[in-house]
């Protein structure tokens, strides 16, 4: 975990500061090679890749599974990064991805980890089903957001503020002039305070793709309004790639059921 973190050249840790990270994985319950039910909200695993996992507790709709505490960084596709796309950071959010092509690269992962004795049988990589990431984004609160005063959402979100407000570029000139996030556009992974359940970047930054197409949480481009628990983008369709650099995803890893 320590080389991972040290190869994060962008972060630092801190409470909540802009370009931080919260807190260190220091939760977690079992080593890398075992992958177990977390016992509590928050119980945290990391991967054998460095991925750290947030245990979600079972509801009264979904039984338990593990979700990323982070949106998935640009380091996991070191091809994309390889090619040198202008302004491109390894720890930025990943972007410009087909949902087809995740959901090929979940199952490949799935057999993998399998055959290297590393996940259990029943268990699977995917992306989040609406649900999953409603009851993570939710973290057991209750109404639009996890965090009761809007006047906070600079402090954990990155999505079109005053920052971006002051560029002068005439497509931004409906961002939200009376909140600062510190960031332009994207922001490193983990810049923002956490959720209770000690998820990052669950609104803003990028929106985040879940199993049927939906896509929740907003991104560097929503105003405050789209930044919202129970608030639902349509995507293109599935063939088709995103158009820009504001549509990312989380993993999870759940039972099979």
């Amino acid at each position: 975990l320590e080389p991972w973190l040290n190869a994060a050249i962008r972060w630092k840790l801190s409470t909540c500061e802009p370009n931080a990270i919260s807190r260190p994985a220091s939760l977690a319950i079992t080593p890398q090679t075992k992958l177990v039910r977390g016992r509590k909200a928050g119980d945290e695993w990391v991967s054998p890749d460095g991925t750290v996992f947030c245990w979600c507790p079972a509801s009264h709709t979904e039984p338990g599974f593990w979700i990323g505490k982070y949106e998935v960084p640009q380091s996991k596709h070191p091809v994309r990064l390889d090619r040198g796309a202008k302004g491109v950071h390894r720890n930025d959010p990943s972007n410009f991805l087909k949902q087809s092509d995740l959901v090929g690269q979940m199952k490949a992962l799935t057999e993998s980890e399998r055959k290297a004795g590393r996940l259990p049988q029943g268990w699977e990589y995917a992306l989040p089903s609406p649900r999953q990431w409603e009851h993570a984004a939710r973290a057991g609160s209750e109404g639009d957001r996890y965090f009761a005063h809007a006047a906070d959402l600079h402090r954990h979100a990155n999505f079109a503020d005053r920052t971006l407000f002051e560029t002068g570029e005439d497509l931004y000139e409906y961002a939200a002039p009376d909140l600062n996030d510190g960031y332009a556009e994207l922001a490193p992974v983990g810049s923002f305070a956490p959720n209770p359940w000690g998820l990052h970047d669950v609104f803003g930054n990028v929106w985040e793709q879940t199993n049927n197409g939906e896509l929740r949480g907003g991104s560097w481009v929503s105003t405050p309004e789209y930044l919202k628990i129970q608030v639902k983008k349509a995507t293109q369709p599935k063939s088709r790639p995103y158009p820009a650099d504001f549509v990312g995803y989380r993993v999870v890893i759940k039972e099979i059921r």
